[in-house]
């Protein structure tokens, strides 16, 4: 009896199907991959400035909710787009367009890119959104108002986080929004309770860019 160690990146593990044993002539020396075997990577830049303790950083929440499902990688934005990761998650980290540029024809060719809100992209903007945002932070449920934190409203039917339940517990007291004249065809994924936006996708290519309109 004899054993050994293949070691794959997650590229090379999407496009697995079968292993076979040299010599092997025998149903016992071949394998065959499922899904399972595709464990997708996400490649996250985390534009925070400084080091913030883990309970206050975005990656850290990120990289919890992910790990079990994902091989996660991380690094700047100029890396993003060379790394095989078919997901690109930017935790307020805004690009202008020559920084977009690499990353925007890679999601032309089938890959994802998810942003998070946060005050660098609320001042700064990026072209990596779905549609242009108002560079003004909306609050809600502060002390300086009477206004309460809004709860998550809905998720779209025929969507991709169509199905999930609606949480009782999740509270949002910071949003970017939309400018008023953002073109057409951006697809509202989950809204607030007062009918704005909370995720939001526009399709460019293969690819996707969607918006989560509240930090992580």
């Amino acid at each position: 009896q004899a054993g050994g160690v293949v070691r794959l990146d997650a590229a090379q593990r999407a496009q697995l199907a079968r292993i076979t044993l040299a010599g092997g002539a025998t149903a016992a020396s071949a394998f065959l991959a499922d899904a399972s075997m595709a464990r997708p990577r996400a490649f996250i830049v985390d534009g925070s400035a400084g080091t913030p303790p883990p309970l206050e950083s975005p990656s850290h929440y990120v990289q919890r909710a992910l790990a079990p499902h994902s091989e996660l990688a991380s690094g700047t934005m100029e890396q993003a787009p060379r790394d095989p990761a078919r997901l690109v998650i930017l935790l307020d980290a805004p690009a202008d367009a020559e920084q977009a540029a690499p990353l925007l024809r890679k999601v032309r060719n089938g890959a994802v890119v998810v942003s998070f809100a946060g005050p660098r992209v609320a001042e700064n903007g990026s072209q990596l959104l779905p549609a242009p945002v108002a560079r003004r932070v909306r609050t809600v449920g502060g002390a300086l108002d009477w206004t309460q934190p809004l709860q998550v409203g809905r998720f779209a039917r025929n969507a991709p986080l169509a199905g999930l339940p609606t949480p009782s517990d999740a509270r949002v007291m910071r949003q970017l929004l939309y400018r008023a004249d953002s073109p057409p065809g951006v697809e509202i994924w989950a809204g607030l309770d007062d009918g704005t936006p909370l995720v939001s996708a526009r399709r460019l290519g293969n690819g996707l860019l969607v918006f989560v309109h509240t930090a992580a």
